[in-house]
């Protein structure tokens, strides 16, 4: 899939409703290298179908293409994923549990050779997150 001409912003405006069109083409969207930055740009949407599609496509990116990340941009991530875990506490449960899988799925890529702390640091990332946010650190430990 040719990426000349295509319109991000177009076609999250098609994911938020979303149209046939715009799921036929999330898979093939996300086999592109900027589906990474993609996915964090749909997470910043109001609608909450765009962030829903944004936390799968980051599922989705793990899953199967961490390989195309060097190991800087992998812990990028895993503070990006424990961040949005706060960032979207107060979101519909759907987005939730799709962030939370994403988190997950990171998790097994990663733990115990790489991330050996898991559990004590998702939830010193996620309080942390919270308060840096505004956001209760209650609500947001609730969110894993």
């Amino acid at each position: 899939m040719a990426l000349e001409g295509f319109d991000l912003q177009t076609f999250a405006q098609a994911l938020s409703v979303p149209t046939q069109e715009a799921l036929e083409m999330l898979p093939r969207l996300q086999k592109q290298p900027v589906a990474w930055q993609f996915a964090f740009d749909l997470l910043k949407s109001s609608n909450y179908n765009c962030r829903f599609f944004g936390a799968h496509t980051l599922q989705t990116k793990i899953a199967r293409d961490w390989d195309s990340l060097d190991e800087e941009r992998q812990e990028a991530l895993q503070k990006e994923l424990v961040r949005l875990v706060a960032e979207q506490c107060d979101a519909p449960m759907n987005v939730l549990n799709k962030i939370n899988q994403a988190l997950a799925t990171y998790a097994l890529r990663t733990v115990p050779e790489s991330w050996s702390n898991f559990l004590p640091s998702v939830i010193d990332g996620i309080q942390s997150s919270a308060l840096a946010l505004g956001k209760s650190s209650v609500s947001a430990a609730h969110a894993v």
